[in-house]
């Protein structure tokens, strides 16, 4: 584990990450803008629960950078950056996420379904639970992953002001679990995977 301001009477721990893992913000519908993807080289690990904390991207490197007009043009919402884990998108192109612990003694323990207004989504889980494949979009939607200890995912979609603050009141999460034998999870959910990227399905 890595950890942060190690002198502090509570340090963050953050898992290091071996294998591509990244989140994407396409451009199109109501993201005006760059697209974005944001790869992430840790994730902060939240003990003893064993959860990421999915905004928090301080071993994250991003490019783009996009803003979404929301509530008939009444407010609009600016992103650096795209979620761990989620598939986020508004009137536009599929959003893209990869999950990939293997490396790690860690799987996820959560499934991904859509949320938001007109949700589209789906996911595939591989490799012992440790590999996930998500794919989302909607009218301010996404697919995401459900809140741990419930069936219920997580809407990360924002109101004015900038996504990296207002995702802090949010306390966005996925649970993990110690990694074991499982079998595969094929698709579930409903989304075109066309124009994905290169590496997310490698």
């Amino acid at each position: 584990f890595l950890v942060s301001a190690p002198t502090v009477a509570t340090p963050s721990a953050y898992l290091p990450l071996t294998q591509p893992n990244f989140s994407t913000l396409p451009v199109g519908g109501t993201v005006h803008g760059e697209s974005i993807r944001t790869d992430f080289d840790a994730v902060r690990l939240i003990l003893p629960e064993v959860q990421i904390l999915c905004s928090d991207f301080t071993f994250a490197r991003a490019t783009g950078a996009a803003y979404i007009i929301g509530g008939n043009g009444s407010c609009r919402t600016d992103y650096a950056h795209s979620m761990f884990g989620f598939a986020q998108g508004s009137c536009g192109p599929n959003a893209f996420a990869r999950i990939d612990l293997r490396g790690t003694p860690f799987s996820v323990d959560c499934r991904f379904l859509p949320t938001g207004c007109g949700p589209r989504g789906k996911a595939k889980h591989t490799s012992n639970g440790q590999v996930i494949l998500v794919a989302g979009t909607g009218g301010q939607g996404a697919c995401a992953p459900t809140q741990p200890g419930t069936d219920k995912p997580q809407y990360p979609c924002c109101s004015d002001g900038h996504a990296d603050v207002l995702w802090q009141k949010g306390n966005f999460r996925i649970q993990l679990k110690f990694r074991e034998d499982e079998v595969n999870v094929d698709w579930y959910g409903r989304c075109h995977v066309d124009a994905c990227p290169a590496d997310w399905v490698s």
